[in-house]
């Protein structure tokens, strides 16, 4: 196994070769018979081979596009555009749901259904709990309390220096979960794998619904509500939504940054965070039988190094679930704390998710394969 996390890794990330070399032999020290350590290498470089091979061509290697270069938003309301604040000029994933999935059949096998419309009572709804509590109370007020600022920290890892993306979080929990509940190095492995293919096929499909809806973020939303508003200056056509053109969200934090909070740059629905974990919780579920999994965990926005983008060091402040369920239901909602996502958005990512997740587990790495 590691010979084939080692190749696979040094392929994908070229530019962190020695690393992954390093980590490698430390493992390799482990095995003290000289043939089963020869016949190990030799496995699993045979396995990371075949699964790089199967890759080839997924559709997953192609740049970024730039916004007004390589892709060109809509001004109509209710469309994603560039978050005014950081000014990020990508539209990150655009084309990411067009790769191949890992098992399942397509980026819209799962295909999330239509957010609701701008004139809704569920958009309206929504509109409201994203302005109520998404505020970054400096600019904006918000009625988020302490412990709704800590958790959408707590659950962001987005994307900033020593965090990396959200897979990197969901991983850390599976792993802890694991380790509490002393599974075997094959199971861990089938648990991993499921995990992270879960993930992959996941994000797959969130992004093409990301870019199939094109649905707006509620910094854009909430400051072209109104009529006189935003490059249309039609507004939203909501009457009982009421804008604030200067609604600042707190934003998803840039630890480890200098500079300012920022809204992801793709559009809104459904979350990607509640996507992945619906996948994962979901995951878990399925493979212990059981949502009653009670774990207690330190996530690295509050693990007593990271910095806060002010250069502030978070605490270390561990956080305790009695649930899978309660995990999952905070993930999705910490995005609407932070005032990037809407309340939809997260029903319809747990949801795609979790739909995913039962799919893969049906269907492939299935305990007995191999026997």
């Amino acid at each position: 196994m590691a010979q084939a996390a080692h190749d696979t890794l040094a392929a994908l990330y070229r530019s962190q070769k020695l690393i992954f070399d390093q980590a490698l032999a430390d493992d390799l020290l482990r095995v003290t018979s000289e043939r089963q350590k020869t016949n190990g290498i030799a496995f699993g470089k045979q396995i990371a081979a075949a699964i790089l091979a199967s890759r080839v061509g997924d559709g997953s290697e192609g740049p970024e596009v730039h916004l007004g270069v390589d892709y060109s938003t809509s001004n109509l309301p209710g469309h994603w555009r560039q978050d005014p604040i950081s000014r990020i000029p990508i539209a990150l994933g655009a084309h990411w749901g067009a790769c191949k999935p890992f098992v399942i059949k397509s980026g819209t096998q799962f295909q999330a259904p239509a957010p609701p419309t701008l004139t809704s009572a569920a958009y309206t709804t929504a509109f409201n709990e994203a302005k109520r509590f998404g505020g970054d109370g400096i600019h904006t007020a918000t009625q988020r309390t302490p412990e709704e600022t800590f958790i959408g920290v707590f659950w962001a890892y987005d994307g900033t220096p020593s965090l990396c993306a959200p897979p990197r979080l969901y991983n850390q929990i599976t792993v802890h979960i694991a380790d509490q509940t002393k599974l075997s190095a094959v199971e861990l492995a089938r648990l991993l794998a499921l995990v992270n293919v879960g993930m992959a096929d996941t994000a797959i499909a969130v992004w093409e619904s990301k870019y199939t809806y094109d649905f707006w973020r509620p910094i854009t939303a909430i400051r072209e509500s109104d009529p006189g508003t935003g490059p249309t200056r039609r507004g939203d056509g909501n009457d009982a939504t009421v804008g604030d053109p200067t609604f600042t969200p707190l934003g998803a934090p840039a630890s480890n940054l200098v500079g300012p909070n920022f809204t992801p740059p793709f559009p809104a629905y459904p979350s990607g965070h509640a996507g992945f974990g619906g996948a994962v919780f979901e995951t878990i579920r399925r493979f212990y039988g059981t949502d009653h999994l009670g774990f207690t965990f330190v996530s690295d926005e509050f693990n007593g190094v990271t910095k806060d983008n002010e250069g502030n060091v978070r605490p270390y402040m561990p956080r305790s679930f009695s649930t899978l369920s309660q995990a999952e239901e905070e993930n999705g909602q910490s995005r609407i704390y932070l005032g990037i996502h809407w309340h939809f958005d997260k029903t319809a990512g747990i949801a795609q998710g979790r739909r995913i997740a039962d799919y893969i587990f049906n269907h492939a790495f299935l305990p007995d394969e191999g026997k």
